[in-house]
């Protein structure tokens, strides 16, 4: 049996925590969804201002580094206290990790917004993005309220977005393939898109702590995965 904690005070430290990641989600998800909806719309002055928000989450990211760390010197936590902290270290790197790629897709979007040509790339990329906006919302809801049901349907549900992903990129190759003048914003469209994919392997990533945050373990299944061989 796990045993308790009886500290109030560590409680309200473990509670702190809780809300700094959950702050850090949250500004996470808006940044993902901000560049969603930026994206071809033209207006650089707003995509600037959400590349320099990135330093905001690196900001907060390093305060539950700090925090984390001192619950486990100060506290020494065990089991389900540990898993905790833990989990708030862990989940804390991964979305810093996906705010780093919202602003990549950001400073791509505006070199792929010079070409007038490019549109379709930019129709793929918010529609893959408003894809894994969507799980992320899941994800960190499904971490807000222990809901492992959630969190394992995202889990499973990324070969979807791995095969949407491989669609739009066979899609860019062809385009480039047939005009040679849309090699540099479909490449750069590419790596949009590759972004938004490793966003979503980042939302099984917390999908998997929050499955261990609640049971102590993690799936037994291998999960479902689409070819990305990218031929």
């Amino acid at each position: 049996m796990e045993r308790e904690h009886i500290s109030s005070a560590f409680d309200e430290e473990l509670s702190e925590l809780n809300q700094l990641v959950y702050s850090l989600g949250g500004m996470v998800l808006s940044q993902v969804q901000g560049v969603v909806a930026l994206l071809g719309d033209g207006d650089e002055k707003a995509l600037q201002s959400l590349i320099k928000n990135d330093e905001k989450l690196d900001e907060l990211d390093a305060e539950i580094n700090i925090k984390a760390y001192e619950i486990i010197a100060v506290r020494s936590p065990i089991a389900e206290d540990l898993r905790k902290v833990i989990v708030a270290l862990k989940m804390s790197g991964m979305l810093e990790r996906v705010g780093d790629f919202a602003a990549n897709i950001a400073k791509r979007g505006l070199i792929i917004s010079e070409s007038e040509r490019a549109a379709l790339f930019m129709d793929m990329i918010r529609s893959l993005g408003e894809e894994v906006s969507t799980t992320l919302i899941e994800v960190i809801d499904a971490y807000r309220h222990g809901d492992i049901k959630k969190a394992m349907a995202v889990w499973s549900g990324d070969v979807e977005i791995d095969a949407r992903y491989m669609e739009f990129y066979k899609e860019i190759i062809l385009a480039m393939e047939k005009d040679s003048g849309l090699i540099t914003a479909g490449t750069h469209a590419h790596f949009a898109l590759k972004n938004f994919e490793r966003i979503g392997d980042y939302a099984t990533g917390i999908a998997e702590l929050v499955y261990f945050l609640n049971t102590g373990g993690y799936p037994e299944d291998d999960r479902p995965k689409a070819s990305l061989g990218e031929d």
